[in-house]
This record gives C-alpha cells, sequence and structure tokens, in this order.
C-alpha cells in the first residue's frame, strides 16, 4: 500500500471578471457550465462586482464560457477568494433586475407599461431589509404582473 502526503501545497484560486454576470439568470447559466466540469469547484460568484473565484480546469471553464457568449475581461490567480458581502436580494427571481448598486437612476427609465414597478432599496448591513427581502421574492414568485 502506498501513502502520499502533500504537505505545504499552496493550491491557487482564480478570480475572473465577466462583465455579464450581473443578474440571477446569468449567475445561474456560469455555475450550470461549472457544473458541468469534472473537479471544477465554484468558491464564489459576485453580481454586483461581475467577479467568479473558482479552483479546476481554467481551459474548459473558458471553453465553455465562450460557447454561451460569456466574456472574460480580467484574469487573476489568487491564494484566496474575496469575501463577497451578503446582499437581500442575493437569489433574484429571473425576472428581478438590480437597477443600481448605488449609482443614480432615474426610476421613470424603468417603468413597464400595463405592469405593476417595484422598487426596493436594501443595504447589507439592514436586518429588516432581509426580511423584507424574502417576502417581497415570494411575492414576485406568485405574480406575473410585477
Amino acid at each position: 500500500m502506498m501513502w502520499l502526503t502533500f504537505v505545504g501545497l499552496g493550491w491557487s484560486m482564480e478570480l475572473w471578471t465577466i462583465p455579464d454576470l450581473d443578474c440571477g439568470e446569468c449567475t445561474q447559466a456560469v455555475r450550470s457550465i461549472g457544473a458541468n466540469i469534472d473537479g471544477f469547484v465554484i468558491e464564489t460568484i459576485s453580481q454586483s462586482k461581475n467577479q467568479i473565484c473558482f479552483s479546476g480546469d481554467v481551459t474548459a471553464f473558458e471553453t465553455k464560457l465562450k460557447e454561451k457568449q460569456f466574456h472574460v475581461s480580467e484574469k487573476k490567480t489568487v491564494e484566496k477568494c474575496p469575501k463577497v458581502q451578503k446582499t437581500p436580494w442575493g437569489d433574484l427571481p429571473p425576472k428581478v433586475q438590480i437597477i443600481s448598486t448605488g449609482e443614480k437612476f432615474t426610476y421613470k427609465d424603468h417603468l413597464s407599461k400595463g405592469e405593476y414597478t417595484l422598487f426596493d432599496f436594501g443595504a447589507p448591513w439592514c436586518g429588516p431589509c432581509y426580511k423584507t427581502a424574502d417576502k417581497l421574492k415570494k411575492i414576485l414568485l406568485q405574480r406575473s404582473d410585477l
């Protein structure tokens, strides 16, 4: 019997910026791509920073991203993945859009004729925002006119 010992191996991670990684559907699509690659592990995905941190077959992942028309704008090798700050809207229903992460916006640009438009403002440090977000997500999943 042979025993292998790994001592002091510094496993590194890849931190990539994908500009189109800014919506729930896109995040789910990228997760699906990674799930179909043997040994591929996604450590974190940040919609607000458009980044994914992972370990695994870089070539296979990049090839599959290109097939699905995802462009990688920056690649870094890091020792640790950056922590992703939790937000009340971390798992958005597909029809919900984040229209601002602190930037100014004009609400009139986001109204849809014949539908109700709901604007919710939250912050990662706001406990009540999480409770409200959970309730709003349930409503959004039930109603097609929001």
